[in-house]
């Protein structure tokens, strides 16, 4: 939003936002912007994991980000506080000693079904993203674009998502995924309910989200997009 970002961004010969809501952002602010390529996410490998990230099994949410409330944290802890099935787990990717909010910790300390793992390394990441029932990534702020996500897709993992900045531009409402206000906890848990009761629901969710993957969001995929906006540069300079 500073002045010098906005001078520097109006000489560039080509200004890329990542998605359609963050180009309404440098609209807005004045920016001209010349294409909207999405970032693209190198296909899912399997791999075998350490004997603690082994042990999480059965229904299990997966929430892969940095422990924020913008991030949707609160969302989600007070959504799972009200989960009445005991076989279902949240797992967290981050350090519950980094935590300093009280009222998170209460909710935290309650229930022996959150699992915090600490920071895990990306053959890790993948196995707990091959583990999951579902992912969700419920952001509470203009999220430019949501790797997480593509992420899950690429692993056939149905996804709930907030309806806030590019997250709708990758998840499909009941086609990959469910589109949610994470502010409305009553519809959170009607969503992770939806998803963990009905696997065959579930499943076709996850085979659609990596369709849509494989069609837009591919590394490849956004490679080639950029290549050929050079290419027209430089044609275009010749």
């Amino acid at each position: 939003k500073s002045i010098w970002s906005k001078y520097c961004l109006k000489k560039a010969n080509a200004v890329i936002s990542i998605s359609h809501e963050l180009s309404k952002f440098f609209t807005y602010n004045g920016v001209r912007v010349d294409e909207v390529i999405h970032n693209g996410v190198i296909l899912a490998q399997k791999n075998d994991a350490n004997q603690s990230i082994a042990e999480i099994d059965g229904k299990t949410i997966f929430w892969p980000a940095r422990f924020s409330v913008l991030k949707g944290a609160l969302a989600i802890l007070e959504m799972f506080s009200e989960i009445n099935d005991p076989s279902i787990k949240l797992v967290i990717t981050a350090d519950k000693k980094d935590i300093k909010d009280e009222r998170l910790l209460s909710i935290i300390g309650s229930n022996k079904n959150i699992i915090f793992t600490g920071w895990l390394s990306k053959t890790e990441i993948d196995t707990l993203y091959a583990k999951a029932s579902v992912v969700v990534y419920p952001s509470l702020y203009l999220e430019p674009f949501g790797r997480v996500p593509v992420e899950a897709m690429s692993h056939k993992k149905p996804v709930i998502v907030s309806n806030c900045g590019g997250l709708r531009e990758i998840v499909l409402h009941e086609y990959n995924g469910l589109v949610i206000d994470p502010e409305n906890k009553l519809e959170f848990i009607k969503a992770i309910n939806k998803i963990c009761s009905d696997p065959a629901y579930a499943s076709i969710l996850g085979e659609n989200g990596y369709k849509r993957y494989k069609q837009h969001f591919t590394g490849d995929v956004m490679i080639k997009k950029y290549i050929a906006l050079i290419d027209n540069l430089v044609r275009s300079h010749d």
